[in-house]
């Protein structure tokens, strides 16, 4: 898809998981996930690893969940906070 990364990421590995947020993000300026709707553990490991990276990479993330139709997995989209954003916010 040439977004980042498409499919499922490791949830064994907290740190790797992290390292893959932060490079993918890094690299190509986003990141692409797929995960189960109804595994809470994943959703939770990968919003973790959402803020994590974002500290790494000294800029703010935030995660979008993107439903897939007729489908029991959630696409989520990881991207920078736009600067304005951030602005406005710390204003």
């Amino acid at each position: 898809m040439g977004l980042g990364v498409d499919g499922p990421p490791s949830y064994e590995n907290r740190e790797a998981l992290v390292s893959r947020v932060a490079e993918s993000v890094r690299r190509c300026g986003q990141m692409v996930a797929t995960v189960d709707r109804l595994t809470d553990q994943q959703l939770a490991d990968l919003r973790w690893a959402v803020q994590i990276a974002g500290r790494a990479l000294r800029t703010p993330l935030r995660a979008r969940a993107l439903p897939c139709a007729g489908s029991s997995q959630i696409r989520i989209l990881i991207e920078p906070v736009e600067q304005e954003v951030v602005r406005a916010v710390a204003s």
